[in-house]
């Protein structure tokens, strides 16, 4: 995809607890405009340097911050599937609306564990959270842990393991 874009890789958002995650930030090009923005909050590696998918937001009008979720890559902390992404989402919202580059308006979209980022953003109820698309999540997290009362082993360990 041929897209201008600014990037500014690695950027640092401090939490309220003193952690700093790690963003990638993607601008379209005209420095006088502020825009709405694309936000991923993901376990997955969001700071891997250029993206064509973040670009592909740029070229509709977008920013794009693509951040690492606690203790993730690039992110400080300890990674705690789950116990820390409301908090660290509100920070980051928080961060982007002091940015001269965002209008105030945030979306976020993806699945799985990005999906449950997504809701745990708006859970904390920041303004600027105006839309969240989350997918291929689940409704009921028991039963990704537990079949039958037993813990499902072929799923979730192997899950943490690598997060931890």
């Amino acid at each position: 995809m041929n897209c201008e874009a600014r990037m500014l890789l690695n950027a640092r958002v401090k939490t309220k607890d003193g952690i700093e995650l790690a963003c990638d930030v993607y601008l379209p090009p005209d420095e006088t405009k502020s825009y709405p923005v694309i936000l991923s909050l993901s376990p997955y590696n969001s700071t891997c340097g250029r993206n064509e998918y973040a670009l592909s937001w740029c070229k509709r009008g977008f920013a794009y911050v693509g951040a690492d979720c606690r203790g993730r890559f690039k992110s400080d902390g300890e990674c705690v599937p789950f116990i820390n992404e409301m908090s660290d989402a509100y920070d980051i919202l928080e961060w982007l609306t002091s940015q001269k580059w965002c209008n105030g308006n945030v979306g976020m979209v993806g699945g799985s564990y990005v999906g449950s980022t997504q809701l745990a953003a708006a859970a904390s109820r920041h303004p600027a959270l105006k839309a969240a698309a989350p997918s291929a999540i689940s409704n009921d997290f028991y039963s990704l842990y537990y079949t039958g009362g037993a813990l499902e082993l072929s799923f979730m360990p192997a899950w943490h393991i690598g997060c931890m």
